[in-house]
C-alpha cells in the first residue's frame, strides 16, 4: 500500500516521501493493510493522461478530426521527442521544388549513391523520406488491392530506417484478442513512416540534435537547411543539371540602411552572403496587445490553474492569453527604423546612426518565426501565448529595399576608408599606424591586456581612451582579442602610373610570411591551402580566429573564399573578373513581387521550447490538414493566430529548379 502524501510547511509546501505513513496513520486510528484503493496516485495520472490523451484536439478547438489517407497523407512516427522534426519535414517536402528532385529523382539517386554507402548519404536518406511521404507506399487502401506488396517486410525498408510490421500477422493477432477499433489502429501502424536514419544522419556530432530530447524547430529548421547546403556540394548533379541548390528558394537578402544623424549620410550593406537569410524572426510587441472578449470558459480555466511552487518552471497566469497583438504591428516592430553607434570615417568618430531594414529580394517560400518565447526572470524560458492573427494573404512589397534617394549622400565606407588610408601611406614611405602608448596605457591601469589594449586603439584609429574603452567592452569577448596585434598591409600596390605590379612583387610586399606550421595545422582539419589562407587573411592572420572562420562559413566556403581572394586582387587587370563574378553569384538569387500566400504552420504546445508536442497544418488543394506524428487529419479551421513558424509561398508563380 501506498499513497501520496502533502506537506504544508513553509519550507516543503509540495509532494513528500514518508517511510513511517503506517506508522503515523496508526496514530489516529488508522489501519493502512485495511484500506481499499479508491483513487490513482499522482503518478498513475500522468501515465493515464498520456496514454488517453485525444491530440486530434489542438489548440482551441475541440471537434473530432476527420483522418485521411493517400499520397502526401502519410504520417511520421516519433521516435523520441521527434515531433519538431516530423512537423517540419511534413511541412518542407509540400514544397514543389524539393519534390522535383528528392521525390522525383529517387530513382537516380539511388543508382548513384557514392561507395555504396547510403547510411551517410544525405541525398538517399532524405530521398527516401519525400518517397515514403509522397508515394503510394505506405497508403492502406493501395496496398489493401496490392496484398502481395503488403504481405511482409522487404529489406530495402529494413536498410532505409522505417519500421513496417507485417499486415499478415498484425491483422491475425488483432482478429484474435483485440476489437474492431484497435485492429484499424493496428493496421494502420504499418503505414507510418519513422525516418530513423535520416534522424541520425543530420544530427551526428550536434550536441543538441543528436540526443533525444526536444528541441527547438525553429534551430533545427537552419541546421537541417545547412547540412543540405553541405551535401548539395558534393551531391547536386545527382538531382539536377543546374547548380542552384534547393534551399535558394527560402533564401533571401535584407538591407541594412545606416543613416549618420549629424552628417545624414547614408550607407546601405552589401549584398552578400552577410545579408543572406533564410527566416524572418519577428518580435510580438506586446505593448500593442488588445483584449480579446472574455469568454466564461476563460474564467473557469483561469480559476483552475494553480501556481507551481517548486521553482523548476515560472509562475504562469497566461495572463496574456486574453490578449491579441495584429500581426501588422509585428511587422511593423522588425522594418520600423531604431538607433545605433557606427563610425563615420568622414567625423572620424563613433556616432548615432538610424538603422532600418528592408527586403533586398523577396524568396519563392518565406519561412517567418513569431518570437513567443523570451528569457524571463532567472533566464527561464516563458512563451507569450498571445492571439497573434496572421493573414493567409500577405503583401510585403510596402518593405521591399529602395534605391538611392535624390540628394542622398553616401558615407564612406570604413573598410574602403582605411585601405586608401594605408595604401597612400605606404606608397609615400609614411611609417604604418600604431597604437597610441597614451590610450593603451591608460586601458592597461584599468584592467585589460596590452594586446587587448593595442587592439582597442587600432580599432578606434586612436580616437580618445573614452571611444577605445566602449569599443574593448563591445568586443572584449571576442575570439583572439587578447592575441598579439599583427599588422596586416594592405592588398593594393600600385605604382605612380596606377598600373599594378606582379604577383609576385604584390605578395612580397603585402603578405606577411604565414609559417607553414599553420597552413598544416588548419590543412589538417580538411581545408585547402588556398582556402586557409583566405580564413588567416580575414582573420588578421590569427590562427584561432581563423580556424573559427573556417567553420562559421562551410555552408558557403567556397564563395567566402573567393570573396577573400577576390577583394583582395580586384583592382588587378585580370583578377577585376574573378570579383564580379563572385558577387554576380552570391546576387543571383530568385526574386519577385513581395505577395504571397500562406500554405502551412507549425504550432507548438507548451510553455517552452525545451518540452510540450509540436503539430503542423499544411493546405492541401485549399484544405488545411493536420500532421500529428502519425495521425493525419482534415481540420475545419487551422490556427492561424496560435501557430510559431509560418511558410508563405509567392504568388507570382515559383518555378523549377530542375532548369
Amino acid at each position: 500500500h501506498g499513497a501520496d502524501v502533502w506537506s504544508y510547511a513553509d519550507d516543503e509546501d509540495c509532494l513528500v516521501i514518508d517511510p513511517f505513513l503506517a506508522d503515523h496513520l496508526s496514530f489516529w486510528g488508522i489501519d493502512i493493510m485495511q484500506l481499499s484503493k479508491t483513487d490513482k496516485t499522482m503518478g498513475e495520472l500522468d501515465v493515464d493522461l498520456n496514454m488517453n490523451h485525444d491530440w486530434t484536439r489542438v489548440l482551441e478547438g475541440q471537434e473530432k478530426l476527420e483522418s485521411i489517407t493517400g499520397p502526401g497523407f502519410v504520417g511520421l512516427r516519433n521516435i523520441g521527442s521527434s515531433c519538431y522534426m516530423n512537423s517540419l519535414l511534413q511541412t518542407l517536402v509540400t514544397i514543389p521544388e524539393v519534390q522535383e528532385r528528392y521525390f522525383e529523382q529517387h530513382q537516380a539517386i539511388v543508382r548513384s549513391c557514392p561507395n555504396n554507402d547510403p547510411v551517410n548519404d544525405f541525398a538517399m536518406q532524405f530521398s527516401k523520406v519525400c518517397v515514403g511521404l509522397l508515394s503510394h507506399r505506405y497508403v492502406p487502401n493501395h496496398h489493401a488491392n496490392n496484398t502481395t506488396n503488403a504481405t511482409s517486410t522487404t529489406l530495402e525498408e529494413e536498410e532505409e530506417g522505417y519500421i513496417a510490421v507485417s499486415k499478415a500477422s498484425v491483422v491475425h493477432s488483432i482478429e484474435q484478442e483485440e476489437s474492431q477499433e484497435v485492429k484499424k489502429e493496428m493496421v494502420l501502424e504499418k503505414y507510418v513512416v519513422a525516418p530513423l536514419m535520416f534522424k541520425h544522419l543530420v544530427g551526428r556530432g550536434h550536441a543538441e540534435f543528436s540526443g533525444g530530447r526536444q528541441q527547438d524547430v525553429s534551430e533545427y529548421y537552419m541546421h537541417l537547411l545547412e547540412i543540405m547546403n553541405r551535401a548539395e556540394r558534393t551531391c547536386l548533379p545527382r538531382l539536377t543539371s543546374t547548380t542552384v541548390p534547393t534551399a535558394s528558394v527560402l533564401q533571401f537578402h535584407l538591407e541594412y540602411r545606416y543613416q549618420c544623424s549629424i552628417t545624414q549620410q547614408v550607407r546601405r550593406s552589401k549584398l552578400g552572403p552577410q545579408s543572406l537569410t533564410n527566416l524572418l524572426e519577428l518580435r510580438i510587441p506586446m505593448d500593442k496587445a488588445v483584449a480579446l472578449p472574455s469568454t466564461s470558459s476563460d474564467s473557469t480555466h483561469q480559476e483552475s490553474k494553480k501556481q507551481r511552487v517548486d521553482g523548476s518552471e515560472p509562475i504562469s497566469t497566461d495572463t496574456d492569453a486574453n490578449l491579441s497583438v495584429p500581426f501588422e504591428e509585428c511587422l511593423n516592430a522588425f522594418f520600423a527604423a531604431e538607433t545605433m553607434d557606427l563610425f563615420n570615417p568622414t567625423l572620424q568618430q563613433i556616432v548615432p546612426c538610424f538603422k532600418t531594414t528592408r527586403f533586398k529580394t523577396f524568396p519563392r517560400y518565406l519561412m517567418v518565426k513569431l518570437g513567443r518565447y523570451y528569457a524571463g526572470p532567472n533566464w527561464v524560458q516563458v512563451k507569450i501565448n498571445a492571439k497573434v492573427e496572421v493573414p493567409e494573404l500577405l503583401d510585403l512589397s510596402a518593405f521591399r529595399a529602395t534605391s538611392a534617394e535624390v540628394g542622398e549622400v553616401e558615407m564612406p565606407d570604413t573598410e574602403e576608408n582605411a585601405r586608401s588610408n594605408q595604401d597612400a601611406s605606404i606608397q609615400s614611405g609614411a611609417v604604418p599606424i600604431e597604437a597610441d602608448p597614451g590610450i593603451v596605457e591608460q586601458l592597461m591601469s584599468m584592467g585589460f591586456s596590452e594586446n587587448g589594449s593595442k587592439r582597442a586603439a587600432l580599432a578606434v584609429s586612436n580616437a580618445d581612451v573614452d571611444t577605445a574603452m566602449n569599443w574593448v567592452f563591445e568586443h572584449m569577448e571576442d575570439p583572439g582579442f587578447n592575441d598579439p596585434v599583427i599588422p596586416t598591409l594592405p592588398p593594393l600596390i600600385t605604382n605612380s602610373n596606377n598600373v599594378s605590379e606582379t604577383s609576385t612583387a604584390r605578395s612580397a610586399k603585402q603578405l606577411p610570411a604565414i609559417d607553414p606550421e599553420v597552413i598544416n595545422m588548419l590543412s589538417s582539419m580538411g581545408y585547402t591551402e588556398e582556402q586557409t589562407t583566405a580564413a588567416l587573411m580575414a582573420t588578421d592572420y590569427n590562427i584561432e580566429r581563423a580556424a573559427d572562420w573556417l567553420f562559421s562559413h562551410l555552408d558557403d566556403l567556397d564563395l567566402a573564399v573567393a570573396e577573400v581572394l577576390g577583394r583582395n586582387v580586384s583592382a588587378h587587370g585580370d583578377s577585376l573578373s574573378v570579383a564580379s563574378e563572385v558577387t554576380n553569384k552570391v546576387a543571383d538569387i530568385d526574386d519577385g513581387e513581395g505577395r504571397y500566400e500562406l500554405i502551412a504552420i507549425i504550432s507548438h504546445l507548451g510553455k517552452n521550447t525545451d518540452h510540450g508536442h509540436y503539430v503542423c497544418h499544411v493546405k492541401k488543394n485549399g484544405q488545411w490538414v493536420l500532421f500529428n506524428d502519425e495521425k493525419v487529419g482534415k481540420c475545419k479551421v487551422a490556427p492561424l493566430g496560435y501557430g510559431f513558424m509560418y511558410l508563405f509561398k509567392r504568388l507570382d508563380g515559383p518555378g523549377s529548379l530542375m532548369t
